[in-house]
């Protein structure tokens, strides 16, 4: 019988580049990857689970010690960043409340 692996989790650092690149000390480690998760759930909520599906195939975080980049890969960019920019806008403001940090996002 043959294994079963995770196919993200066995080409990753190989063919794969981690999802979220960003360090921190022991102390905040776990505060930092619960953000992580809450926003990559906002982000699959807001573009994802209601029509029109906006199609994300990832979303990248990186961190600074002040900012937060997120980057994100859609199929359909015009529905992310909206009539002029303005859904964009809304989730960065809705992502800066809720992190407490400067952001950039970028669709690709």
């Amino acid at each position: 019988m043959g294994q079963k692996t995770q196919p993200f989790g066995f080409r990753l650092g190989i063919t794969e580049a981690h999802r979220s690149r960003w360090y921190a000390p022991k102390a905040l480690y776990g505060e930092l990857l619960v953000e992580d998760q809450k926003i990559r759930k906002y982000l699959d909520k807001r573009l994802n689970r209601r029509p029109p599906n906006a199609a994300v195939s990832d979303i990248h975080i990186e961190r600074t010690r002040e900012e937060l980049k997120v980057v994100i890969k859609t199929a359909r960019p015009g529905l992310v960043i909206g009539p002029k920019g303005a859904e964009i806008e809304r989730m960065t403001e809705e992502l800066q409340y809720m992190t407490g940090r400067k952001v950039a996002i970028s669709v690709i």
